[in-house]
């Protein structure tokens, strides 16, 4: 993998780019449980300036949308599997909605060139897909009861690591939300925002106030469809719509499994969704297409 790293700068090489991020995935995953050695880290970040050599030079190509997708999901891979059950128990989900954040604000931003860019596309699907699922996870009150920290984990180098990239990703995220809240994109505002709000309610979580961390997920769930909903159906892009009616089936999905409710009535209440979801696709796309024609 060493000897891998420079082969991209040398050559330009794409497919070597790929390669490499393939193998990261590949050695992470052989790893022995407790086993981390930091020099992964190390490799991930001499190989990232590639990526976004690429991504300003070639925005179009579908080599470097496939670039893109590699490195981000190698470092999410590698990444999630040093901070699962190292240390701090809730690092992974402070690393996972930093690093995701990041990708959706960097992909969002600047405001208005998401659908012009091949990889902003292909990168921000899956991208808010996974989100949203953490999210959904994040919103049960069994996922805050074992934060706890020890700070000797933090002489780990992998874990260090880990907790700076977050940190980081976090902070990159904030500031581009604070900008895309300004140009109008609230939508993408507030899932850039969910880095600083993990953060900030796993903190909270360490001084026993870990219940303020499932009411805002489900708060933020609940927010993201909204400001979805709203901003597919005003600029008529079904896509947005769609990830606005994942967030909110996500969010009663969840609750479908927390509440008291009668099995019949959260029976009528998917069935209504499942109904209201059809009928907004159909209205869109109707919609696009008198747009089109």
């Amino acid at each position: 993998m060493g000897l891998s790293v420079p082969i991209p700068y040398l050559t330009g090489s794409r497919l070597a780019a790929i390669g490499f991020w393939g193998l990261l995935v590949v050695r992470v995953t052989n790893l022995a449980w407790g086993h981390r050695p930091f020099d992964l880290w190390v490799l991930a970040l001499v190989a990232l300036p590639f990526v976004v050599m690429q991504v300003r030079r070639r925005p179009q190509s579908w080599a470097t949308a496939l670039v893109m997708i590699a490195a981000t999901a190698s470092i999410f891979v590698a990444g999630s599997l040093f901070t699962l059950g190292h240390g701090w128990a809730g690092l992974w989900a402070v690393f996972q909605v930093s690093l995701l954040a990041a990708i959706i604000a960097a992909a969002s931003w600047p405001p208005g060139r998401q659908f012009e860019q091949v990889w902003r596309t292909r990168v921000l699907g899956p991208a808010w897909i996974v989100l949203i699922v953490i999210g959904a996870i994040l919103s049960f009150d069994d996922a805050w009861r074992p934060v706890t920290i020890r700070h000797a984990a933090f002489r780990d180098p992998p874990v260090a690591i880990s907790g700076l990239v977050a940190i980081g990703c976090a902070a990159f995220a904030s500031i581009l939300a604070i900008r895309l809240g300004r140009g109008g994109q609230m939508a993408a505002a507030a899932g850039a925002g969910s880095a600083i709000l993990v953060l900030a309610m796993h903190v909270l979580a360490m001084f026993d106030l870990g219940d303020g961390g499932w009411i805002a997920f489900n708060l933020w769930l609940l927010a993201v469809g909204t400001l979805s909903l709203i901003e597919g159906t005003r600029l008529r892009e079904l896509s947005t719509a769609n990830r606005g009616l994942l967030a909110v089936g996500a969010l009663i999905a969840a609750r479908f499994f927390d509440t008291d409710l009668s099995f019949l009535a959260r029976g009528i209440a998917f069935v209504s969704f499942g109904a209201a979801c059809f009928v907004l696709n159909i209205w869109l796309m109707r919609r696009v297409r008198k747009t089109s024609t």
